[in-house]
């Protein structure tokens, strides 16, 4: 119903109003994201726009998509917006209106025909803002008759802000002004920081204040090269050199690998309003958590709660954190991403597991061996069956396999006493982790052993697998000692909770809540139910 002709390009000539037209797959992705009825009002609103677009200063198909969301699929207010944003960023000034009378002769100029009044712009008003910036000033006003007016004044205030703060920190951008005269913002950075009457007098306000500790901020990062250098319009970047003749994609990676070498602005200025303002604490996040999430694709970060937990248990050491993802990202490129049935969550795991941290010196190769005894054991479903009784393992099952592994791994003293491998491979790599494969399967298997002595005795609870690890180490990897060890615990813990379940069904019975037939035999454990007369 929504894929009509109207909106198909076509074939033979691509007209402009035709490149502007969405796809089939955007159609569905809109049917998708809004619904059968707001897809048809965004579309509506969408082909009103684009009809439009030349006298809205031929915006391309993402900035229609965005105006039509900001304006909630409404086709009269998303055309408003769109035509303020190009009063806003349109220096072309209007044809100038020549009066009917003739004007009087200035001194120093020849008679002649009526001087043309020269209008100002509003572009020039407001210091020929961007059009993201048009786009946030007239999103941070209310919405309403005097709107335009209202971001003119706005954008005029961050214009004499920028020009104010700029000379001392010349790091600092308009968009950086912009994002600190918001009102919200102001109201919650006084709240937060109250200013003296000291201040007050010498006329400081909060936007000043609230730029200059961000000015501070990215001064100090762009000093150690952990702020990422703006992007250049790709206008610009093909004017210059090879980049004249590269594709749009060649241009976007290069784009994106600029943008990695540091932490991007937008995400510095969120940090800071994430940590009320403290310049300190934002630039420890932003150096620890920050780099790895502007890295993320190459340390294979899959969301931001992963790095923060990392950041709170290196106690915000930003080095760590880093440290600790580079050593991630190595492990994975030697051999976590050729390895079958394990992943990156399990170097995680077995990093995690590691108590000599980032700084210790054999950790990746630690963690390789792990990773490929954990590999040759989920490959063979035999092995499962021996150590977890399943074929297929829990999650539980799986951390207590890395952590026997790490367990071999990490000290050759205090393990049980394993055959060592008939032949070992050649490679010193892989025969360390044959090793500690040996090793560790040695161990769970006696853990097994301790758990299948103990399913004979089914009147007892059956122990769980770290139950009957922690009797193994204490009876020095005896699993036999260690099964009888740990019969005697659950003998005792079952004789205390009959000990407890009769003093509590007896003092019910006393106070009359409970009746003779059922405390004698029915509610006592371990006492066996009569057989009738």
């Amino acid at each position: 119903e929504l894929d009509g002709p109207a909106l198909q390009p076509s074939e033979t000539k691509l007209r402009p109003r035709a490149a502007l037209r969405p796809s089939r797959c955007e159609l569905e992705g809109y049917v998708r994201e809004f619904g059968g009825d707001l897809a048809k009002a965004f579309l509506r609103a969408n082909r009103c726009l684009t009809d439009a677009a030349r006298k809205l200063g031929s915006p391309d198909r993402a900035t229609i998509a965005r105006y039509v969301r900001a304006a909630e699929c409404n086709e009269q207010e998303a055309h408003a917006f769109a035509l303020a944003v190009w009063k806003l960023v349109n220096t072309k000034p209007p044809k100038a209106v020549k009066s009917k009378t003739p004007a009087p002769p200035a001194r120093g100029r020849s008679k002649g025909g009526n001087e043309a009044k020269a209008p100002v712009t509003l572009a020039e008003k407001c210091g020929f803002p961007s059009r993201a910036e048009a786009e946030a000033a007239l999103l941070a006003v209310k919405a309403g008759k005097d709107r335009l007016a209202s971001a003119v004044a706005m954008l005029e205030r961050v214009d004499v802000l920028h020009r104010f703060i700029s000379p001392t920190f010349p790091v600092l951008l308009r968009a950086d002004a912009l994002w600190a005269a918001a009102e919200p913002r102001q109201a919650r950075y006084l709240s937060a920081k109250p200013l003296s009457e000291e201040e007050r007098a010498l006329g400081e306000d909060g936007p000043r204040q609230l730029l200059r500790r961000l000015g501070k901020m990215l001064q100090d990062l762009d000093e150690r090269g952990r702020l990422a250098p703006e992007p250049k319009p790709r206008a610009e970047a093909l004017l210059s050199g090879a980049a004249a003749t590269a594709p749009a994609s060649v241009y976007a990676s290069a784009t994106s690998e600029t943008r990695n070498r540091g932490v991007p602005r937008e995400m510095a200025r969120q940090a800071l309003d994430d940590h009320d303002f403290d310049v300190d604490a934002a630039k420890r996040w932003l150096c620890g958590v920050g780099t790895v999430l502007a890295r993320k694709e190459h340390f294979g970060v899959d969301s931001t709660e992963e790095v923060e937990a990392v950041f709170e248990k290196t106690g915000k050491d930003a080095a760590a954190v880093v440290s600790h993802f580079e050593t991630v990202a190595e492990v994975m490129d030697e051999v976590g991403s050729r390895l079958p049935a394990v992943g990156r969550s399990d170097v995680v795991l077995l990093m995690g597991l590691d108590g000599e941290g980032c700084s210790s010196a054999g950790l990746v190769a630690r963690v390789c061996a792990c990773l490929r005894g954990l590999s040759r054991i989920f490959i063979d479903e035999g092995t499962l069956l021996s150590i977890c009784r399943a074929a297929a393992p829990t999650e539980d099952d799986r951390r207590y396999i890395c952590e026997c592994l790490h367990r071999c791994a990490l000290s050759e003293a205090g393990q049980p006493v394993s055959p060592e491998p008939s032949e070992l491979s050649e490679d010193p790599a892989e025969a360390n982790a044959e090793r500690v494969m040996a090793a560790a399967l040695a161990y769970m298997r006696k853990v097994s052993e301790v758990q299948v002595y103990l399913t004979t005795f089914p009147e007892l609870d059956q122990p769980s697998t770290r139950a009957a690890a922690a009797a193994l180490d204490t009876a020095d990897f005896d699993s036999k000692a260690a099964g009888r060890l740990l019969r005697d615990e659950l003998r005792k813990k079952r004789q205390e909770a009959m000990r407890e379940a009769y003093k509590r069904k007896l003092e019910e019975y006393k106070n009359g809540t409970l009746s003779v037939s059922r405390v004698s035999h029915d509610t006592l454990p371990g006492v066996p139910k009569q057989a009738p007369a």
